[in-house]
Parts: C-alpha cells; structure tokens; sequence
C-alpha cells in the first residue's frame, strides 16, 4: 500500500467547512479512482487538519495526484491559508481491530 498525507491550515472557523466540502465533493471522486482503499481527515486543532489517504499502489496514487490538485485548488484552497503540504511514501505497517 501507498500513503498520501498532505497538512493543512484553514481560515479561522472553516474546517468544517473544509470537512463538508471534501465529503460532499472529494470523497465521491475518491471512491471511483481504482486502487483507492482509505481516507482519514484529521483535525489537529487550531484549524489545521491533515489528511491521509492509502491506495493500493504508488502508481495509483500519483496518476489521481494531478485529479486531487486540481479539485483542492478549486474548492479548497480559498477557504485555506495556502495550500496543503503533501508527504508521500510506502506503507510499512497497517493494523486495524
């Protein structure tokens, strides 16, 4: 499996508007991209969150990369403090209950 973990600092009081638009808009897309397995968004506190999202491979993850670029400079990035930073890489360990 692969990650992308990107972090992120909204507006003051918009991450939940942050979180509305991602489930509403991004979510879907997500869930037709081949390879997608998972997505997490955190909120850290203080109006920055981060998200995680796992597919099956690095070649997935980087052929929607340029989808989620372009979807986040669109609805999210004017209500953010810039955009999100991205870290990527392979996952080494998963557990789950």
């Amino acid at each position: 499996m692969y990650a992308a973990i990107r972090q992120g600092q909204a507006n003051p009081g918009a991450v939940q508007e942050v979180a509305r638009r991602i489930q509403e808009g991004y979510i879907p897309i997500l869930r037709n991209t081949p390879g997608f397995v998972a997505y997490y968004l955190v909120d850290t506190g203080n109006d920055a969150g981060l998200s995680i999202t796992i597919f099956e491979t690095q070649a997935q993850e980087e052929e929607f990369q340029q989808r989620a670029n372009d979807w986040a400079r669109q609805h999210l990035v004017p209500i953010m403090q810039g955009p999100p930073q991205p870290s990527t890489g392979e996952v080494l360990l998963h557990a789950v209950r």
